[in-house]
């Protein structure tokens, strides 16, 4: 599926097994692109961070140290006390190595009919 808005890059919803991986939780990918990912995460209550380094888990390919930029940030109020608190995020990537660039464009390709 490929979602469209006013980012600079197409972005693409990737399969259920694609997960990211931060110090403090993990989550799933809402899209990915070139340029960033948005994610869901379960809220632990701490706060975001504005630079950051995570692991992406692309099924069976992983990308690690990547480094992000906090964009955007959607946390709900605290709901009952044994709820789990689920918020999203969109990250910017930064500084991509060679290597990790290789593999985004690898895993977007495979994901899309190569329009991405």
């Amino acid at each position: 599926m490929i979602l469209s808005n006013q980012r600079q890059h197409q972005r693409i919803g990737p399969p259920v097994n694609t997960v990211i991986f931060t110090d403090d939780t993990f989550g799933q990918i809402i899209d990915i692109s070139p340029g960033g990912v948005a994610l869901k995460f379960i809220d632990l209550d701490t706060p975001v961070k504005k630079i950051d380094t995570v692991d992406i888990f692309f099924g069976d390919l992983m990308m690690d140290h990547v480094n992000v930029s906090l964009v955007w940030e959607n946390r709900p109020s605290a709901g009952r006390n044994d709820s789990i608190i689920m918020s999203q995020a969109g990250l910017k990537f930064e500084n991509l190595t060679a290597k990790q660039r290789v593999m985004l464009d690898f895993y977007i390709n495979q994901n899309t009919d190569g329009s991405a």
